[in-house]
């Protein structure tokens, strides 16, 4: 009985290793292309966001980026599912194109999990965790829905990983679309950027959702180790049984 029950704590504190708090602070880059205009949202930073917790950014309404009027409520947090967990999300994004000349414009919003900033910015510049050495999961998801459909609309999703030159996956327009990507880690941190371009015709309003999910892959050694774990485990319980 003393074996079974250290066999049992030894496969906890090997699924407990894969698993490490960590808090992302991160801000929204919003640009109306056509005409330049930029709003940056901190986390926690007044008077832009108006959610008061921590990993969570909300416009609180409608602000105006250039053509744009808008209100934006995003998620960053850890842990979420699976061994390591962390999502990046833009979520109830309602955007409305109001320019006045007829043309279809373009809104740019980019959420980032990075935390680069100024240090009277950021409270809390850090990015996600991640066991060293083990590859990360990245489940990536756009959901659309266009209150006019107008053949100018179109929305695009692009996802990065460490601020690479290349995203890992582009989703185009489609409605919805979802797509996973398996990138190896060497490092114990790591940092998420996604970005969404909304093309609308003049007086279009859509509602875009971009995500991506992130899930730690054990590595071949500790898989070996829990499967290793699991048939010790086994083969205890059968001999037991025979007695």
């Amino acid at each position: 009985m003393k074996k079974l029950g250290f066999v049992v704590v030894a496969l906890v504190l090997l699924i407990g290793g894969m698993i490490s708090p960590a808090d992302a602070t991160f801000r929204i880059v919003l640009t109306d292309v056509n005409t330049a205009a930029t709003l940056t949202i901190w986390d926690q930073v007044a008077p832009s966001d108006k959610a008061a917790a921590a990993g969570s950014i909300a416009t609180g309404g409608t602000i105006q980026v250039g053509n744009f009027a808008l209100s934006v409520t995003s998620d960053s947090y850890y842990p979420g599912t699976g061994p390591l967990g962390a999502e990046l999300t833009d979520t109830s994004i309602s955007t409305k194109n109001k320019s006045v000349k007829g043309a279809a414009d373009t809104l740019r919003i980019q959420v980032f999990s990075d935390a680069v900033a100024g240090p009277s910015l950021s409270p809390n510049p850090t990015t996600f965790s991640a066991p060293g050495g083990s590859p990360l999961l990245l489940d990536n998801a756009l959901a659309i829905s266009f209150m006019t459909n107008k053949p100018a609309n179109k929305v695009t999703f692009r996802s990065w990983l460490d601020g690479q030159v290349a995203p890992i996956v582009t989703l185009p327009t489609a409605g919805y679309g979802e797509t996973s990507v398996l990138a190896s880690r060497l490092n114990p941190t790591f940092s998420l950027w996604n970005e969404l371009d909304i093309t609308l015709a003049t007086g279009s309003t859509a509602s875009v959702t971009g995500t991506t999910t992130v899930s730690g892959v054990p590595e071949p050694a500790s898989l070996l180790l829990l499967g290793s774990g699991l048939l010790g485990l086994g083969g205890l319980t059968w001999r037991r049984n025979r007695k």
